[in-house]
């Protein structure tokens, strides 16, 4: 007589190796999306400096950028005002420590240069010890140094 179908051991052991996976797979995933990110957060302020420098030369504005450590946002202001384009603010997730910086961390001119109170902002992270050092120029440049 011919048997049909699975033993409950070998259900058992496939269910076991499944599960296995998916707990190797489910931790990666975390590990994964906490990097990723870090260093959105990081290229989100290195592309706002970029963008700030550009709106202040266009629009001949002088623009400010500010972090506030209680909404862990970074924020570029005009006038005194907060400009609500998303393109000008950047967020900081509870994973990364960005430190104590001066307010306000930059100065554009309506010509496009930058003055920095400091440089280069310093971010790291709590969760996986990587460091990065985001440094501009005057002119707008922006590099990225550390783990990417």
């Amino acid at each position: 007589m011919r048997r049909q179908g699975f033993t409950l051991i070998e259900l058992l052991v496939v269910v076991g190796i499944i599960t296995i996976m998916l707990l190797l797979g489910g931790w990666r995933y975390q590990a994964l999306s906490t990097s990723q990110a870090e260093n959105r957060a990081v290229n989100d302020y290195a592309l706002l400096v970029k963008t700030a420098v550009s709106q202040a030369a266009s629009h001949r504005q002088v623009y400010t950028i500010n972090y506030n450590p209680t909404t862990r946002v970074f924020q570029t202001y005009t006038s005194g005002a907060p400009i609500t384009d998303d393109a000008l603010k950047s967020s900081v997730p509870a994973t990364v420590s960005v430190g104590t910086l001066p307010s306000p961390l930059a100065t554009i001119t309506a010509g496009g240069r930058v003055t920095f109170n400091q440089n280069p902002v310093v971010f790291s992270s709590t969760e996986t010890a990587r460091t990065w050092t985001v440094s501009a120029t005057g002119i707008g440049d922006v590099k990225i140094q550390g783990d990417q």
